[in-house]
């Protein structure tokens, strides 16, 4: 009986202890990576990025993989449906630091829809993590695309900008 007890009390406090504890994780494929939001970048855009009427944001996440990281960034597309008509992320992301420097995060071509939210992943190199470590983005330069089955369509691009200290988070993740 008291084992039984002693049993059922260390399986309680292993699930509060990893709920009071969990972080969020960015699947790529079947690799987890472990993950931290990071910041929302408010950007000037029409009706189709405004989800309840509020003004259109990019969401910032960083997660953490073996000799560096990668950058999430994610926002609502009205009318995307995720499908062969979706928009997405298209071309390199620029990210603006507190010290006047700019990282170039190059397209990969790694892009989700979920939810009516376009996705795109880049990666960040070591160095680049350092620099974030230390200086925080002020602004995101960024480019979506047109849909797939679209020929000629347009590209729009924009600057979102933050004044979030985004480095207590990166520095969180990835350690000081």
């Amino acid at each position: 009986m008291q084992n039984a007890q002693r049993l059922s009390i260390i399986l309680l406090l292993c699930c509060l202890s990893h709920a009071a504890f969990s972080q969020g994780y960015l699947y790529i494929g079947t690799q987890r990576y472990p993950s931290i939001y990071v910041g929302l970048f408010r950007f000037p855009g029409d009706v189709f990025f405004r989800r309840n009427f509020s003004a259109p944001a990019l969401s910032v996440e960083v997660a953490k993989r073996n000799g560096g990281g990668w950058l999430v960034i994610s926002t609502y597309c009205q009318y995307c449906d995720c499908g062969f008509f979706s928009r997405h992320f298209a071309g390199d992301v620029y990210l603006y630091l507190s010290d006047g420097s700019v990282i170039k995060c190059y397209d990969r071509g790694l892009r989700d829809c979920l939810n009516d939210d376009i996705i795109g992943i880049y990666m960040l190199s070591a160095a680049e993590v350092m620099r974030l470590k230390q200086h925080s983005i002020e602004s995101i330069r960024f480019t979506i695309g047109p849909p797939k089955n679209v020929i000629g369509g347009r590209r729009e691009s924009f600057i979102a900008t933050s004044s979030e200290d985004t480095r207590q988070p990166i520095r969180q993740l990835f350690g000081n």
